[in-house]
């Protein structure tokens, strides 16, 4: 209970990755996953989805992980090939004196050879017949039925026309913000945000079952509209208009009031000490497996290879040198104070050729490949600096390539035509 209302904290799915996990990240995504879990646990989440990016994990590793938590896992479409779930369909809730029966959903895999690799003897079954399924079982032991789904936005409008019974959908394979739900059929639609960057919350009045969505925000609009009708309900049409929007309030009385919102995670938001806690912890114990002699081979012996911005000082001094004075040349060191030297969510950004052949990896760190070094931006050197009339680099990186790390959430003031001039002085 939250202020005397009853709350349920549920998730949509793909909350281990957001994007297809290379081998090599398998093991530091594992770590993560781990963390993630521990603080929805802390935080009371009931269930999440097991998304389509969640299996890219390994389908073992998520029953392993799904043993050490207390959220449920959730997957109505996911079965063995003897069409057995995997993991349960629906779970039953309670919030206040309401029963609620939230359903998961997993998207069908978009990388199937990856997807057969590492969660080998699984079937995702069609979505929809698998939710037909699913509210037909619950429909009668609950007073409102939740969808979490991640098979795609597009997709999950389909389903709310599609299957009847669902009285809420919550989209997860979407980056739309959605700061009012619409209505698709009877089924009011939300979506969560990836990332953990905001939160979404719906507040639900409740009476009895759910015949139809009305939002707090229409309500006290309708209310306006009829308190300027009825002081005009003498004039030419007055009465006809009044008479109208109070037809109109007397419906939205039989609807099912809610309130939504969504807000910004953002630096205005105080860290919980408690999961500042594990996330420091979380981060030691990746520098502490970085620390591992295992990983691959430097790749000496590779004629191409990342050569380290040394090789190019020869030719390209001057660019060197102010390379050496730009926040490029001291990005990996801007990770220590958080301790952050191992976390893949950083790195990719604050080293040269992150988990490529002869990059950096983790287990096996080049010294000279930390930080954003000349081959972030102009490409692998080894061919140009042996032969540099033969072999040609990238003169100037496109404004993607920037954006990939300069996003709008990490750097909301980067300019590519502007700042391009500062990271070697003679563009």
């Amino acid at each position: 209970m939250s202020d005397g209302v009853g709350t349920i904290i549920l998730d949509s799915g793909n909350f281990t990755a957001s994007r297809p996990l290379p081998e090599p990240a398998l093991e530091p995504a594992a770590v993560k996953a781990a963390l993630i879990l521990k603080a929805m646990d802390l935080m009371g989440y009931a269930a999440v989805t097991v998304g389509e990016k969640d299996l890219y994990l390994g389908l073992e590793r998520l029953r392993s992980l799904e043993e050490t938590a207390k959220v449920t896992f959730l997957s109505a479409n996911l079965t063995d090939r003897k069409g057995k779930l995997l993991f349960e369909p629906h779970v039953l809730l309670r919030a206040g004196d309401v029963t609620v029966g939230a359903i998961g959903l997993t998207a069908p895999p978009a990388d199937r050879d990856l997807f057969s690799r590492r969660a080998a003897g699984s079937v995702v079954r069609d979505p929809a017949k698998a939710l037909r399924e699913a509210v037909d079982s619950i429909r009668h032991k609950c007073d409102l039925i939740v969808l979490l789904s991640n098979v795609g936005y597009a997709k999950d409008l389909e389903l709310a026309e599609k299957v009847p019974g669902i009285d809420i959908l919550i989209s997860g394979g979407t980056r739309r913000f959605m700061n009012r739900p619409l209505i698709q059929g009877k089924t009011l639609v939300t979506t969560g945000y990836y990332e953990g960057r905001a939160v979404g919350g719906l507040l639900i009045h409740q009476d009895g079952a759910v015949g139809g969505w009305v939002s707090r925000k229409e309500l006290e609009f309708l209310d306006r509209q009829i308190g300027a009708a009825e002081a005009k309900a003498d004039s030419p049409g007055g009465r006809e208009r009044l008479d109208s929007l109070l037809e109109k309030r007397d419906i939205s009385s039989e609807l099912t009031l809610y309130e939504a919102a969504m807000v910004n995670l953002d630096p205005s938001i105080a860290d919980d000490p408690a999961m500042a806690e594990l996330i420091t912890r979380y981060r030691q114990e990746l520098l502490n497996s970085s620390l591992s002699p295992s990983g691959p081979e430097t790749g000496k012996g590779e004629q191409v290879r990342y050569t380290g911005s040394e090789a190019c000082a020869g030719c390209h001094a001057s660019r060197h040198r102010f390379w050496l004075t730009t926040g490029h040349s001291r990005a990996f060191e801007s990770l220590a104070p958080k301790k952050a030297g191992a976390d893949p969510d950083c790195l990719g950004c604050h080293v040269t050729g992150y988990m490529r052949l002869t990059g950096y990896w983790p287990k096996a760190p080049r010294d000279d490949l930390r930080g954003v070094q000349c081959e972030a931006c102009h490409g692998v050197g080894s061919l140009h600096v042996r032969s540099p009339e033969m072999y040609s680099l990238v003169h100037l990186p496109a404004a993607p390539q920037c954006l990939d790390c300069h996003t709008q959430e990490q750097d909301g003031d980067f300019d590519y035509f502007r700042d391009k001039g500062k990271v070697c002085g003679e563009l």
